[in-house]
């Protein structure tokens, strides 16, 4: 965020990997440029690698084949360095008018081949805003760069860069929090006049990317710019604001950095780590900023709660399986009136980095998220099954009971809000801890027969009690007003209370409006495939490294730690199941560096059995160890230790699998009895 930028412009976070002689933590600042190595001696002092933001203004002229070295400061090799290539600054513009996109592209790749120190690349900035946009001498204007132009932009950079480095990242700018819709204006920086966005910045962010997949591409990562409006804690623990923008009700604060991912991430890329490039709190660390001098100036705590934040929502995709920031970059730190390195609170700002540090924030491995099957099992949320939904509020008549009475022509409705600010819950109690497959949502329109009744903002929640604490377990972003949903975890989740929290109800009213919120459970056993991203799946103990190249894998990955002749790292598979018997099969990819003797421990209804297995054969299948009975719930677990008789070998953690088995009286298999 440049002291030229509109208002809206706002600031964002970053990525983490992994050194040889660090945890790479989520830590960073932007600039590379003044030296920032008085800040990142910090990170490097509580043991960690941060990350760096660099910006170069790098033209289109196809014949520059300059790069830089991004390997130049000192502390090069300990941090992550991460490059935004723009066309220009304002007001040339980020990218360039349409007709250069293709000597732009060239541009990049021949910035990229010449330069060292970096290895992930951002494609523009913030073209959401207008001040970002290029000046056409042909309109005389500063023409609207519309989320298809920078697709298109961002297809040609693409293809450019991984033609010379086809290892490197190539990642989708970063977007402005709070940046549209609005008309036209003026370039307060050359006076020329620009179009309008009609867009608000979630929506801008999602056709992006929808059509930049439409090329078909899956690019590498996305840039996000996240920042809270202003410097208080409770800008960060308590900032529950909302604004209608553009018809959709969006957070106007640091809840932002959760709805980039709701309503601006397609659920097809979830899987994409999320690269904070800029973070802050709006205003200049200093006080004064964007409004004007009356702004307030940094305050004590604002940074740990900022990491904090970001690092509860890295810990809880886990169970919902959305994208991970994986750094956050302070803005910044020298250049323009945000400068940290300036500012007269640089003391307490090293007293809070510190702090923060402390805690040792880093990004988790990626999980899975619900799919968009229809889940099996039964409708154990009606009220015939025991179940009872409750409300944040109702209409006249239309109480949430409606909502599980199985009538798809009745329908719960809230009562409405003021100011158009959109929050609604609709829980369903089911009475009992069940093994939940997934859920249906009966949008308004069901029982209405209007598509403005549906809702198309919706969290799907779970909780330990009916007070919470709340867990997000997915969302329903339902840009096309469809009237039904529905959403299967990857395995069953053992659960009892579920809701729907709605923040846009449609394209009419504050009410919203549901016809039946199913849930669906087993009620007798079925198979039950635990994958190694599967929220089902933890690491106890121990330090899990995620692998990728094996091609007898199950699914996208597995874990691995390195054998010793005592257990120093664990992994286990917690199925949700209905008491039976079941037969455990394992999956592993095979290799001369496994175990001979892996030791698989499964702990069942009579106690627990420990099996060994030969992970050097037998790979890419299911492999047993035995038929066992488990009790209905959670007690049940399969664990996976790094004990071996042969040190320094690969322990594979990848799949397990229950299958629903029967065994003839008096007949022990696997020497199960």
């Amino acid at each position: 965020m440049r002291a030229l930028r509109l208002i809206f412009a706002a600031l964002a976070s970053g990525a983490a990997l992994t050194s040889h002689a660090a945890v790479q933590g989520i830590t960073g600042i932007h600039d590379y440029d003044p030296d920032p190595a008085a800040f990142l001696g910090h990170i490097s002092a509580a043991g960690q690698r941060g990350w760096v933001t660099a910006t170069e203004a790098i033209g289109d002229n196809p014949g520059d084949f300059s790069g830089k070295n991004f390997g130049s400061h000192g502390w090069a090799g300990s941090h992550t360095v991460i490059t935004r290539l723009n066309y220009g600054y304002s007001p040339q513009g980020t990218v360039p008018v349409p007709s250069r996109y293709d000597e732009f592209a060239t541009r990049c790749a021949n910035f990229v081949n010449a330069s060292s120190g970096c290895n992930i690349w951002v494609i523009g900035n913030e073209t959401n805003l207008a001040i970002e946009w290029p000046y056409n001498a042909a309109t005389d204007r500063h023409d609207y760069v519309s989320p298809a132009m920078y697709a298109d932009c961002f297809r040609q950079c693409y293809a450019a860069i991984k033609a010379v480095r086809p290892n490197d990242q190539v990642v989708v700018q970063a977007m402005a929090p709070w940046g549209g819709p609005y008309g036209p204006g003026t370039n307060p920086n050359d006076g020329k006049p620009h179009d309008g966005n009609p867009l608000n910045w979630c929506d801008y962010l999602y056709e992006t990317l929808v059509a930049i997949q439409g090329h078909g591409i899956t690019p590498d990562g996305i840039a996000m710019h996240v920042n809270s409006r202003g410097w208080a804690l409770s800008t960060i623990t308590s900032d529950t604001s909302r604004v209608d923008a553009g018809g959709l009700s969006l957070a106007f604060g640091w809840q932002v950095h959760r709805e980039w991912i709701f309503w601006g991430v397609p659920r097809s890329l979830w899987h994409l780590p999320l690269y904070g490039t800029e973070d802050n709190g709006l205003y200049f660390w200093q006080g004064g900023g964007p409004v004007g001098p009356g702004d307030p100036a940094y305050a004590a705590g604002w940074l740990q709660a900022m990491y904090a934040s970001l690092n509860d929502w890295n810990v809880s995709t886990r169970r919902s399986g959305m994208p991970i920031y994986h750094c956050a970059n302070l803005y910044r730190w020298a250049n323009d009136g945000w400068t940290i390195s300036g500012a007269p609170q640089l003391g307490q700002i090293y007293v809070d980095l510190d702090a923060s540090l402390t805690a040792g924030h880093t990004a988790p491995l990626p999980s899975l998220p619900m799919s968009t099957a229809m889940p099996g099992g039964s409708n154990v949320g009606l009220a015939s099954a025991g179940a009872t939904a409750t409300a944040s509020s109702q209409f006249t008549g239309r109480p949430p009971s409606a909502a599980n009475d199985g009538l798809g022509s009745t329908r719960w409705a809230s009562a409405g809000n003021a100011g158009n600010v959109e929050e609604h819950w609709l829980a369903i109690d089911l009475g009992q801890s069940r093994a939940v497959t997934g859920v249906r949502l009966l949008h308004g329109q069901v029982s209405s027969g209007s598509a403005a009744h549906n809702a198309r903002c919706t969290r799907i929640e779970s909780a330990p009690a009916a007070g919470g604490p709340w867990s997000v377990e997915t969302v329903d972003n339902n840009r096309a007003s469809a009237s039904t949903a529905t959403f299967s975890f990857p395995s069953s989740r053992w659960l009892r209370h579920l809701r729907m929290y709605i923040t846009d109800v449609g394209t009419t009213t504050d009410n919203a409006r549901v016809a039946e919120f199913e849930i669906y459970a087993n009620l007798t056993p079925g198979t039950e495939t635990l994958d190694n991203p599967d929220f089902n799946f933890t690491t106890p103990a121990g330090g899990w490294t995620r692998g990728t190249s094996a091609a007898d894998k199950f699914g996208t990955d597995y874990v691995f730690a390195t054998t010793s002749a005592t257990p120093t790292a664990t992994a286990r598979w917690t199925p949700a199941l209905i008491g039976g018997q079941y037969e455990v099969q394992v999956w592993h990819s095979q290799g001369a560096n496994r175990p001979t003797d892996a030791r698989f421990t499964v702990v069942h209804a009579g106690g627990s059995a420990t099996v060994p297995v030969n992970q050097e054969i037998n790979g890419g299948q299911w492999n047993s160890l035995g038929i066992y009975t488990f009790n209905t719930g959670t007690a049940g677990y399969v664990q996976l230790s790094n004990e071996s008789t042969q040190a320094s070998q690969a322990a594979i953690a990848d799949a397990v699998r229950f299958v629903p088995a029967s065994v003839p009286a008096g007949l022990a298999l696997f020497g199960v009895e």
